[in-house]
């Protein structure tokens, strides 16, 4: 029952797709990474008074997917919004997709290379 709510046909291409195949050539794979992270309220709200803009904020999220390439961490994160427009997925995620960027390169100690949105819709990435 659960296999027949699949998108069974974007799977496939994902599964064919060059990112696909780069994450699976990865020297390291992680899936479902936690982390919880600080970061000044001013990343999120450019327009705060300069007395709070270094407040710290507390995040917590999911990344989808982190793996090296290139000597450095690629973030990759899953949609399946229905969406036409990529700009409008990459405006939507972007701040979200930062945050974890952020929380990477301090975990791993590595530089985040790119942030890719995967898009199971389009059946397309999107580089950020």
């Amino acid at each position: 029952e659960e296999a027949d709510g699949l998108y069974k046909d974007s799977l496939c291409r994902f599964f064919d797709s060059d990112l696909y195949a780069e994450m699976g050539a990865s020297p390291r794979l992680m899936r479902e990474v936690r982390f919880i992270d600080e970061l000044p309220a001013a990343r999120f709200d450019k327009t705060l008074p300069d007395e709070v803009k270094n407040e710290p904020v507390v995040v917590q999220g999911i990344a989808d997917c982190i793996y090296e390439a290139d000597g450095g961490l690629v973030v990759l994160d899953y949609k399946t919004d229905r969406v036409e427009d990529m700009a409008a997925l990459r405006e939507r995620y972007a701040v979200q997709l930062e945050v974890y960027a952020a929380a990477a390169e301090k975990t791993f100690g590595l530089p985040v290379r790119r942030c890719v949105i995967y898009s199971f819709y389009k059946n397309c990435s999107i580089v950020l």
